[in-house]
């Protein structure tokens, strides 16, 4: 889903207290892009979304 900056959405999940390195290993995902990593760099809550709505007029 491509959403506009401005874009109106709902997001439906849960919010989790990991480090980094093990929500990559929970999703199975690679968050050492360059830049994701840094941005990242001791951030310790996470939205992790089960579904995002957009809510258009």
């Amino acid at each position: 889903m491509r959403l506009s900056e401005d874009a109106n959405i709902e997001v439906t999940g849960a919010v989790r207290s990991l480090p980094v390195l093990e929500v990559e290993r929970q999703l199975g995902w690679d968050l050492a892009p360059p830049g994701v990593a840094s941005v990242l760099e001791g951030v310790r809550n996470h939205l992790v979304a089960d579904r995002i709505d957009d809510q258009r007029d």
